[in-house]
C-alpha cells in the first residue's frame, strides 16, 4: 500500500492528539500523483485538526482517506480535460458533522462555523 509522506507527516505531527481522542485512521490504498507537497500536507494537517476539535465526547474518534482516479466519464461530467489524471480525494471521520446548508461556506476562505472554543 502506497501512503504518501506528506499524510504519514501529518500524522507524525498531530499523533499526541491522535492517540488522546482513541483515533483510528484508515488510509486506503492512495494512487500516486503530481502534487504541491506542502499544500497537501497543510490540507491533511488541518483536516485532521478539525477532526480532532470537533469530534463527539466519549465516541472514539475514526477517520476514512481514500482516493480514486477520475474516469473520462467523470471528468467530463466536471468539466475537466480528458487527457489529465485527476484524483477524487474523500476525507471523512465520525465527529459532530455541520448542517448540508453551510456545505458552501466552510470551504471559503476565513469561514468558521463554530468558535474557537
Amino acid at each position: 500500500m502506497f501512503y504518501p509522506l506528506v499524510i504519514v507527516e501529518a500524522l507524525n505531527e498531530l499523533e499526541t492528539e491522535l492517540k488522546q481522542t482513541g483515533s483510528q485512521v484508515h488510509i486506503g490504498e492512495l494512487p500516486s500523483a503530481y502534487i504541491n507537497p506542502k499544500q497537501l500536507r497543510q490540507l491533511f494537517v488541518n483536516l485532521l485538526s478539525n477532526s480532532i476539535k470537533f469530534s463527539r465526547k466519549g465516541i472514539p474518534l475514526k477517520i476514512s482517506v481514500t482516493a480514486s482516479r477520475l474516469s473520462n466519464a467523470e471528468k467530463t461530467k466536471r468539466g475537466l480535460p480528458g487527457d489529465v489524471h485527476f484524483l477524487d480525494l474523500k476525507y471523512s471521520d465520525n465527529g459532530i458533522g455541520f448542517e448540508q446548508e453551510y456545505a458552501e461556506k466552510i470551504f471559503q476562505m476565513f469561514q468558521r462555523l463554530h468558535g474557537k472554543e
